[in-house]
């Protein structure tokens, strides 16, 4: 472990003290190696393969370019899978107390991995400066920390924006489909619509929402569709209004999510529930 103590260092309003850059190398196919860090830590692969846990949680498939935040006072352990050597680097720093510093740059409890890609020199270039010892490297390892940091508050701002840019598909999709489902309108039109390719926006939409944008489209329709029964209308008519195009095929999409007919729920909800399913 190689240690600096760069006094009044500061950016973006982030104050940065007892900077610590260590290397360890873990023998293949099962060799393990313990560590219980100071300060909040990220700790990067950068060779072989293996797993990791700490804080009570544990992450498999760990390979070069994975990076790992790991909290103020956890043990870690990283445990060697593969046949070539486990090799992690660990870089410390005591931001004085500031918990926002890593979660700005998207780490967090529930998001403790992340990747440096193929830019995993930055972190080699880092301890290989830092084993020079001098005080020139000192303040010159932390111009490469910031660097770090850097790519990951890049990385993070871009997968927050990509988010971003996610939901007001999906939102302007809804908004789409709440204001035409009456209409013969399909998953290529709605997808059309908000001007994305078919395939994306389904995976997009799944992704986001958790079904599927037919699915969705669906489910609102017999919604509607459950409000007109109530109000007493005919299955055909409903069925027209809702945008299905066949009564047959309303009456199978609304059985299948409600457990019964059209018919048979307008009977139950019009009569005050006083059916025989529910007597």
């Amino acid at each position: 472990m190689v240690n600096f103590v760069a006094e009044n260092v500061g950016f973006n309003d982030v104050n940065l003290r007892n900077l610590k850059i260590g290397y360890t190398k873990i023998e293949n196919s099962g060799g393990k190696e313990t560590a219980t860090y100071p300060f909040d830590c990220l700790c990067f692969v950068a060779n072989g393969s293996g797993y990791a846990s700490a804080g009570g949680k544990t992450w498999n498939d760990l390979s070069r370019g994975t990076a790992l935040y790991v909290k103020n006072g956890e043990e870690a352990t990283f445990v060697s899978c593969g046949d070539d050597e486990f090799e992690v680097y660990s870089v410390t720093a005591d931001t004085y107390g500031n918990a926002k510093f890593f979660t700005e740059i998207g780490f967090s409890d529930d998001k403790r991995l992340s990747s440096l890609g193929g830019e995993t020199t930055m972190v080699e270039d880092l301890y290989k400066t830092a084993l020079k010892g001098t005080e020139a490297s000192a303040y010159e390892c932390v111009g490469k920390f910031f660097e770090i940091i850097a790519y990951f508050a890049k990385t993070s701002d871009t997968e927050e924006k990509h988010k971003t840019d996610e939901n007001e598909y999906i939102a302007k999709a809804k908004e789409f489909i709440h204001m035409q489902y009456h209409l013969d309108i399909n998953v290529t039109t709605v997808a059309e619509a908000v001007y994305l390719n078919r395939s994306y926006f389904s995976t997009m939409f799944k992704n986001v929402t958790g079904v599927s944008p037919l699915e969705y489209l669906i489910d609102f329709r017999i919604k509607q569709a459950c409000k007109l029964l109530a109000m007493g209308k005919g299955v055909t008519d409903t069925a027209i209004l809702t945008g299905f195009n066949s009564a047959s095929a309303f009456a199978a999409h609304f059985k299948r999510k409600m457990k019964e007919t059209p018919s048979a729920y307008r009977a139950r909800v019009t009569s005050g529930g006083k059916n025989e399913k529910n007597q």
